[in-house]
């Protein structure tokens, strides 16, 4: 598990607070994943992942414990942001978010070991207890728009959300 440093911060709790309080915002992220059947009928259970967590910080370094996780090569990996949203017809989406800062890179495998928590945490009895159940999942990319990372790391997300799309909901977002 990383350290979440202000750099971090800076960068993701803006995006994890407006996934919670602007629902634009977040039918932004849930269209680019490629779920626009759910963009007009869900909530953030961010009230129910700060319970669950007991942490203001809901959101952030959400990862399976070593000596819990049921899923190969995910013991200690973490995510920047993990939101779960749910439809009024209680169908629960995960939504797993890497925040790519300017001077961030991605590290041998980090980028594919999203594509196995999509597979993973969405099953039944597997994943972090500390978070909401869910039957899908889609992985976010943040990133610059000039896109400085390898085509086959950013293949493994779902969509891309860029600091500039993010900055016309969130004024004071930083811009590279």
């Amino acid at each position: 598990m990383g350290i979440y440093g202000p750099l971090e911060h800076l960068y993701c709790t803006p995006v994890a607070d407006a996934l919670a309080e602007n629902i634009s915002f977040a039918k932004l992220f849930i269209e680019r994943g490629g779920y626009q059947a759910w963009a007009s009928d869900f909530r953030c259970l961010n009230k129910e992942q700060e319970k669950a967590r007991r942490s203001k910080f809901w959101w952030k370094n959400v990862y399976c414990h070593e000596t819990n996780c049921k899923c190969p090569n995910l013991k200690g990996g973490e995510v920047d942001i993990c939101v779960i949203f749910q439809r009024n017809d209680g169908n629960r989406l995960g939504m797993y978010i890497e925040c790519k800062h300017p001077t961030d890179h991605f590290h041998d495998g980090q980028a594919t070991r999203y594509r196995e928590r999509l597979a993973c945490w969405t099953r039944p009895g597997f994943g972090p207890r500390k978070i909401p159940s869910h039957g899908e999942a889609v992985a976010i990319l943040i990133t610059d728009r000039i896109v400085r990372h390898a085509p086959e790391d950013v293949a493994q997300f779902d969509g891309v959300v860029t600091f500039d799309e993010i900055a016309k909901f969130i004024p004071i977002y930083p811009l590279p």
